[in-house]
């Protein structure tokens, strides 16, 4: 039964490749995200280099999230009454100028920090509506039945290029210097907008837009609020979000804190990467993510961290390390999932903002939050503060839910033919 079980995952993992559209949809995400870690590496070197501090740093990342918090409401409704494709496709677009314009300035040495500010608040405000548009946008492409599928595979894709791509980012900086790479990123956004450019329209399962009524930010917020489902995800990914999404942060203290330095980290950010892309691809092989699923993925995400905590060598610390790479992607991957499929068509741009603003909003909070306890007793009561709180996540979310019967999952309305992007 388990090996037949086993056989099922493994045959259902990459069914939404199948998909031509999807396909190149999921090529395009590979290029574009891996080219974002790029830039990201080569902008906090930027920093530095023009006489920055850590506080400049902090202020960069501050407001890159600043807008996903702001504007992921307003972002939602957008989503929900635009043409999801070609929202996708402009913020491509609008993000490969940005990631030129700095290039080009760095290149002539016109650039000061104060320009990077402003980039990367734009950066961030492009973000807030492309990240719930290429969520929502997921139904669209594979339909309702392969959406969880979609979503863990696309979680895959992105994990991993959030392993690989700050080391490949270090020895494009150390080799041909800064600016190129903010023209790679460019280059890579502009694949991933030929990558949407090129679907065939008539092969979309596209749902008709919402029509623009007043009230729509405060439906969202009801319909979510109305239906155990929906309701519990959000709460169990902001709470992780702030307490359980900082590991970088808190292996970068371990490693320093165990005598070993960056190489030490550099080998725990690869078991964390690793495990994330082996959990993203067994939540993959799910057929249904459900919120259960992901208030247990919590549970198991703190009791990763607690068993990090009081690893009792460097070896079983690692090994500790990969497991909670492997539930952390396993539970980003059913988060999203789960969502898509219990929100009513129509709602989805509006769920997943709630989604993004849960997952990455917070991290502006969560960051200094844990760096401070970190910093003010040790890592180990980070690691175990972070562990507490997951498991606290999973007992909320189940409170959150009363115990009632998760929302059937619905047909979806399709629009004979392609809405107009600014549709109204």
């Amino acid at each position: 039964m388990l090996i037949g079980r086993l056989r099922h995952v493994r045959r259902h993992m990459f069914a939404s490749l199948a998909v031509p559209n999807y396909r190149l949809f999921f090529g395009g995400v590979i290029v574009s995200t891996s080219g974002t870690w790029i830039q990201l590496i080569a902008e906090s070197w930027l920093i530095i280099k023009l006489g920055g501090s850590g506080l400049a740093l902090g202020v960069t990342t501050a407001l890159q999230f600043i807008p996903v918090a702001v504007l992921g409401s307003y972002a939602g409704v957008v989503v929900d009454r635009w043409n999801r494709r070609r929202l996708v496709l402009v913020a491509q677009i609008l993000a490969g100028i940005l990631a030129s314009v700095v290039g080009l300035l760095t290149f002539t040495g016109d650039i000061r920090i104060w320009m990077v500010w402003i980039a990367a608040l734009l950066v961030g405000c492009v973000d807030a509506f492309h990240s719930p548009a290429r969520g929502a946008f997921s139904v669209e492409l594979v339909g309702p039945d392969l959406v969880g599928n979609a979503m863990a595979l696309t979680t895959a894709v992105t994990v991993s290029a959030r392993a690989i791509g700050p080391a490949i980012g270090g020895l494009l900086v150390a080799g041909v210097g800064i600016a190129p790479c903010f023209l790679l990123n460019a280059a890579s956004y502009g694949v991933g907008a030929v990558s949407i450019a090129a679907m065939n329209p008539r092969r979309l399962k596209v749902e008709a837009p919402e029509p623009r009524v007043r009230g729509q930010v405060v439906a969202g917020l009801r319909h979510v609020r109305q239906h155990p489902a929906l309701r519990r995800v959000p709460v169990m990914v902001a709470i992780v979000g702030i307490f359980g999404s900082n590991v970088p942060l808190l292996l970068t203290l371990l490693a320093r804190a165990s005598g070993h330095g960056p190489m030490l980290y550099g080998v725990m950010m690869s078991c964390l990467g690793s495990g994330m892309v082996v959990g993203s691809l067994l939540a993959a092989g799910w057929h249904r993510p459900t919120g259960q699923r992901v208030g247990l993925l919590a549970l198991a995400m703190g009791g990763a961290y607690l068993l990090t905590a009081f690893a009792p060598g460097l070896t079983p610390a690692l090994l500790v390390i990969v497991v909670l790479g492997v539930v952390t992607g396993m539970f980003l991957a059913s988060a999203g999932g789960s969502l898509q499929l219990n929100a009513r068509p129509g709602m989805r741009g509006r769920v997943m903002a709630m989604y993004t603003i849960a997952s990455l909003g917070t991290a502006a909070v969560g960051g200094p939050l844990i760096g401070w306890i970190a910093t003010t007793w040790n890592v180990q009561v980070g690691l175990v503060i972070s562990g507490i709180c997951c498991q606290a996540a999973c007992l909320i979310g189940v409170l959150v839910s009363h115990r009632r019967a998760e929302l059937a999952i619905p047909k979806p309305r399709l629009a004979g033919g392609e809405s107009t992007l600014f549709h109204s």
